[in-house]
């Protein structure tokens, strides 16, 4: 029996505000804030007197909104690779419904998705002068590419390499993606 037949499609809408809070670990007027503050999320802001579901690939680009504000990137780089992100998401969340199966659940019968074979990260680093002062590059890389490509290790005026952000996307999509699952499933999880 495969996963899919319990899985929402991507971008089904079938999670609660309430849920989402709970998968995401936040508190929902700081979700809430989030979609009104930034467009590049794709997520429509509540209409008011209905109630607002969120799909698979929307707790998705939340999660990772989340990660990289808990790293210290700023939320408004992002808007420079937001489309990247979004095929992305949909992409990683396509994958790992396909490879999952119901018996991979566990005795528990917890839901369960398998981790990446070759995971991919959000890299953030100083980019150097573009002319106007300094550069932040933003790149979505898989393990064991070239992080920099052919400019090799970013290195400030003085030589020394600059700090660079790694913020691991697929482990961080797909404990989001289990939390849901979960809840669907009705299984009670601590924050």
């Amino acid at each position: 029996m495969l996963i899919s037949e319990f899985c929402p499609e991507s971008d089904s809408k079938v999670f609660t505000a309430a849920q989402v809070a709970h998968i995401l670990a936040r508190a929902r007027p700081t979700i809430a804030g989030w979609i009104h503050r930034y467009d590049w999320l794709g997520i429509a802001p509540a209409v008011s007197g209905t109630t607002r579901l969120f799909s698979m690939s929307q707790i998705g680009m939340l999660t990772l909104l989340r990660q990289c504000i808990d790293a210290g990137i700023e939320a408004d780089l992002i808007d420079r690779i937001s489309e990247q992100m979004r095929a992305y998401v949909a992409w990683s969340y396509t994958d790992l419904r396909a490879k999952a199966r119901f018996e991979d659940w566990g005795a528990d019968r917890r839901p369960y998705l398998p981790s990446q074979e070759n995971p991919t990260s959000l890299f953030c680093y100083d980019a150097g002068s573009n002319g106007f002062g300094r550069g932040i590059g933003l790149k979505l890389v898989r393990k064991g590419e070239d992080v920099f490509g052919a400019a090799g290790v970013v290195k400030d005026l003085a030589g020394f390499p600059c700090s660079t952000v790694i913020v691991p996307l697929d482990e961080a999509l797909r404990h989001a993606w289990i939390r849901a699952l979960w809840t669907s499933a009705g299984i009670q999880f601590e924050d």
